[in-house]
């Protein structure tokens, strides 16, 4: 062989791993299953918002309206505060939200449990912030402190070496845990962005 040949050889060798990671380790679908998820979140947001807008009103005379609703009490449409919707319910703007964040959070939770890996991480860290995240996120995604599921990336044995018989800490890499973790992040800076543009 000549030596163009045995580098081209050994190039090949040596991306053979990366290629074999990045297209048959599940990263394509790992990456649709991440979209899936962010477009699904999304989507409840605007959809949360059209359902506020068909039951109670636009924002601009939402006020106006609960002013209204809460006045003498001699329409037939109002009860304890809340407008009678055409629809025979009695709704409020909270209340549509926190059904929302209900459903959300446990959706979020099951996926995060799926996708394991950064996204426990992040979802760990979601939890943990109360002043900006709705309680039922807080709820579901605590879950995770305590039971997160294992890391598929890394597995540590212990063994005994053959030469002293002391015990020892192995810690194994997954060959595709740098191709995920990569990946991940790579799909949360487009997530980031797409959120920052669709809620300015």
């Amino acid at each position: 062989m000549s030596p163009v040949t045995m580098s081209a050889f050994k190039y090949v060798l040596a991306t053979l791993p990366y290629v074999h990671n990045k297209f048959f380790q599940g990263l394509t679908h790992r990456r649709f299953e991440v979209f899936a998820v962010a477009f699904i979140m999304i989507v409840r947001v605007k959809l949360t918002r059209a359902r506020i807008r068909l039951f109670i009103g636009d924002s601009d005379s939402n006020e106006k309206k609960k002013s209204s609703w809460r006045g003498d009490g001699d329409d037939d449409n109002e009860q304890n505060g809340y407008k009678t919707s055409a629809y025979g319910e009695s709704v409020d703007e909270d209340a549509i939200w926190d059904a929302n964040y209900e459903i959300s959070a446990r959706f979020m939770y099951a996926s995060v449990i799926r996708l394991r890996g950064l996204w426990t991480k992040s979802a760990q860290y979601i939890s943990s912030r109360a002043d900006v995240m709705p309680v039922p996120y807080i709820r579901e995604l605590g879950k995770l402190m305590d039971e997160a599921p294992e890391t598929p990336w890394e597995d540590v044995h212990v063994a005994n070496l053959k030469t002293t018989g002391e015990k020892v800490v192995v810690k194994v890499q997954h060959p595709s845990a740098r191709a995920t973790m990569t990946d991940d992040f790579v799909s949360l800076k487009i997530i980031s962005r797409i959120v920052t543009l669709l809620e300015p």
